[in-house]
């Protein structure tokens, strides 16, 4: 667990009010027949305009898409008439970080599940103190959802987060556990129930639009990247594992002849062969609906910080 200075705490206090910003901002732009890419360039350019970085890309899922749908390059879809969408993004100040969504209901019939998840998170969040441990922060998601009649997802988890690292090594399901680790003073976490009416767990999809590093490149790494070396290195020097688009790197090639189908025959070449780390969309392998609350949550010796809420 990394050691928080008063600079650390200003920057991830910092973060979480900019994601707060734009969740307000979210709320106002959405409506049906909105191009998704216009949604997520709009909120990682907002991020920036108010000093911070994406600390992934703006994700847009919808329906029985739960998570890691980011636009492609010139993406096509907008948003539905119906179903939930689920906006899901984070910011980074100087290395610090802050994790949160927004669940849509575009027609009104989804209301139960954007309640029940929210209703978790608000729940999870009033018992998270010094030192409580992660199963008992994961019985009340999954008691809370479950009193609605939906089911958690059970594969998704909260997490903690430390510098330059979305998911630090500690996680916080939303479903019961035995887990007896502990949240100490000093930890960043994000809680972020799922519900569904489904079968209570994500499989990944045929989408893949988001990657990190799990290594930076070396020589044989850089030949393989070939064109796209020096801005992948430069990618890691500025994010380390945080993840990254093929959307960027076509916007940061502009000018090179590159096209998009280099791109991403090269980014698939780099996960194969273990420099990058893909993240598939994930699905309700039923094709039912899913919702998500999410906040970030700064645990201090002698008080707890919900970064991404008015209020501190």
């Amino acid at each position: 667990m990394a050691i928080l200075t008063e600079k650390d705490v200003e920057n991830i206090k910092k973060a979480g009010r900019i994601a707060y910003e734009i969740k307000q901002m979210i709320q106002k732009m959405i409506r049906p027949g909105v191009p998704y890419i216009e949604i997520a360039e709009k909120v990682e350019e907002t991020i920036r305009s108010k000093g911070g970085e994406p600390a992934f890309p703006c994700n847009i899922s919808w329906g029985h898409e739960a998570a890691h749908y980011s636009p492609y390059w010139e993406d096509t879809r907008k948003v539905p008439d119906s179903g939930v969408l689920k906006i899901d993004f984070g910011v980074m100040v100087k290395g610090m970080l802050s994790d949160t969504s927004v669940s849509i209901d575009l027609s009104g019939e989804n209301e139960d599940l954007i309640k029940a998840a929210q209703d978790a998170l608000d729940r999870a969040i009033s018992v998270i103190r010094p030192d409580i441990q992660v199963w008992e922060i994961s019985s009340v998601i999954e008691k809370t959802i479950k009193s609605y009649g939906l089911k958690p997802v059970s594969n998704l988890t909260g997490h903690a987060m430390e510098p330059f690292r979305l998911h630090a090594g500690v996680s916080i399901p939303n479903v019961s556990n035995s887990s007896r680790i502990s949240i100490r003073p000093g930890m960043l976490i994000a809680i972020e129930p799922f519900t569904t009416k489904g079968l209570g767990y994500v499989v990944n999809g045929n989408d893949v639009n988001i990657y990190s590093f799990s290594r930076p490149l070396d020589k044989k790494g850089r030949r393989l990247a070939g064109r796209l070396a020096s801005m992948l290195d430069k990618i890691y020097e500025e994010r380390r594992g945080l993840p990254f688009s093929e959307r960027w790197l076509m916007s940061a090639s502009k000018g090179r002849k590159i096209t998009i189908d280099y791109i991403r025959e090269t980014l698939k070449t780099l996960a194969t062969r273990r420099y990058l780390i893909d993240y598939p969309v994930l699905v309700e392998p039923t094709g039912l609906q899913v919702a998500q609350a999410e906040d970030t949550i700064l645990v201090l010796e002698k008080e707890v910080i919900i970064t991404t809420r008015p209020g501190f």
